[in-house]
């Protein structure tokens, strides 16, 4: 059976896995989460920057992005859409402002436009914002 509680500014969930009970401890402090789980793993989200996108360019069949300020490596960048949806994105390498992405990211950014070149082929007006969680150890 699973349970449920709070302790402070955690939350204890009990639940059954492949016949064995386990118990995790779920910390959560404004933005940032953390996972201590009885299944012998933890989790952190990080530290959370936000910003603006300033340009995407692409060169030699490489995609990057210019950010507002340089962040620490990374391994994923989410892109905050105006209207609500994000698009999450593996990152390759951060190079001061730069993040250059794994892949295409399947749109164009000009003129404070973001236009999809996939279905359903969705432009955006405004800034494109991103949210990234720096790791901390």
């Amino acid at each position: 059976m699973d349970q449920f509680c709070t302790m402070g500014d955690a939350y204890l969930v009990k639940y059954e896995l492949n016949g064995l009970m386990i118990e995790d401890r779920i910390i959560v402090k404004g933005n940032d989460i953390g996972v201590i789980s009885g299944a012998g793993w933890t989790y952190r989200s990080g530290k959370e920057h936000s910003g603006e996108v300033r340009a995407l360019e692409k060169s030699n069949e490489s995609w990057s992005l210019e950010l507002d300020r340089e962040l620490p490596d990374l391994v994923y960048i989410r892109l905050d859409l105006p209207g609500g949806d994000m698009r999450y994105y593996p990152v390759k390498s951060v190079s001061g402002k730069w993040i250059q992405l794994e892949d295409d990211p399947g749109f164009t950014l000009s003129d404070g436009k973001a236009r999809f070149h996939t279905f359903p082929h969705d432009v955006y007006d405004g800034p494109l914002r991103y949210t990234v969680f720096e790791s901390t150890k």
